[in-house]
């Protein structure tokens, strides 16, 4: 899976220097330089732990399913991913996020502050139709909106989500018709089980 990461030198002396003083913010740092199957392979999930949050996350995907989005599931359960396709999200090749929007990403709301019990990747996605370079450039702006409008509701700048702009990497279908192109222009949204949560489910309090 790609990864797309912007760094430069000296935002890299700056993450140095955050971790120094913060040993937290350097984990969040770290976490973002990961490719989205490392950030699903984690953390280690106990056996005691495993069935509560399978039955967590199924709650939470049945409550997602009820507004249509589509559901699907990691790490047998363990990870609930969520789907939106992009085309209610932003007008074609369009950044900038529609008024639609946040009638889809509001129901994300509580679940991007609560950083110690959840992470949230936000994987974007396009169909084949563009360059690979204008695909990557596309879906990796578009992540950035969805990070951006989520920094504005909960006026907050570190919150517990990583874009991934992925291009046309991943179709879930053949790019050859209309409704499969369609079908592979999506953003995914992974929500992972963090220690807090992960603890939560250990000692029966899920």
């Amino acid at each position: 899976m790609k990864n797309i990461v912007r760094f430069s030198r000296l935002a890299a002396i700056a993450i140095a220097a955050v971790a120094l003083a913060c040993p937290a913010a350097a984990q969040a740092d770290e976490n973002e330089g990961l490719t989205i199957q490392q950030q699903i392979d984690q953390p280690e999930i106990s056996n005691k732990a495993s069935a509560p949050l399978i039955r967590h996350f199924e709650r939470m995907g049945n409550t997602f399913g009820k507004h249509g989005l589509k559901i699907s599931y990691e790490r047998r359960g363990q990870i609930l991913c969520v789907t939106v396709p992009a085309s209610e999200l932003f007008a074609p090749n369009d950044t900038k996020l529609s008024k639609r929007a946040s009638k889809y990403l509001m129901a994300f709301r509580e679940l991007v502050k609560l950083p110690q019990m959840y992470r949230i990747l936000v994987v974007v996605h396009s169909d084949g139709t563009g360059s690979p370079e204008y695909s990557d450039a596309l879906t990796a702006d578009r992540a950035d909106s969805i990070i951006d409008f989520f920094e504005r509701i909960t006026s907050d700048d570190g919150l517990n989500l990583v874009p991934y702009g992925v291009g046309n990497d991943e179709p879930l279908l053949p790019d050859t018709s209309i409704g499969s192109r369609a079908a592979n222009r999506r953003v995914d949204f992974y929500i992972i089980p963090q220690p807090a949560l992960i603890d939560q489910a250990r000692s029966g309090h899920l």
